[in-house]
């Protein structure tokens, strides 16, 4: 994970939440997430999406409800194509 960190422009590693909490990522509590910084609320994004489509899963319903925050999903919007405009919106974002 720390190869797709250093990627992104203007991250701190040594702050980011994943790496403190030195868990899987899966595990991480995520109950302060309110208090993180934008930057870091989209790297979070980025990453739980990318790690539930590699195992063909869908993100939790905390990740849906973070991708919200920055991307309402449309009505009738399969959630295929949904993940992949919060996917290049982040990206765009991002790098």
């Amino acid at each position: 994970m720390n190869g797709l960190l250093t990627g992104i422009k203007q991250v701190n590693i040594a702050d980011f939440i994943v790496l403190k909490q030195n868990t899987n990522f899966d595990r991480i509590d995520f109950t302060g997430i309110a208090s993180c910084s934008v930057l870091e609320k989209k790297t979070i994004i980025l990453i739980a999406i990318r790690n539930k489509f590699a195992h063909n899963q869908l993100p939790n319903k905390m990740i849906y409800d973070l991708t919200n925050e920055f991307l309402k999903v449309e009505k009738n919007e399969t959630y295929a194509n949904y993940y992949l405009k919060v996917l290049k919106k982040m990206i765009s974002d991002l790098y």
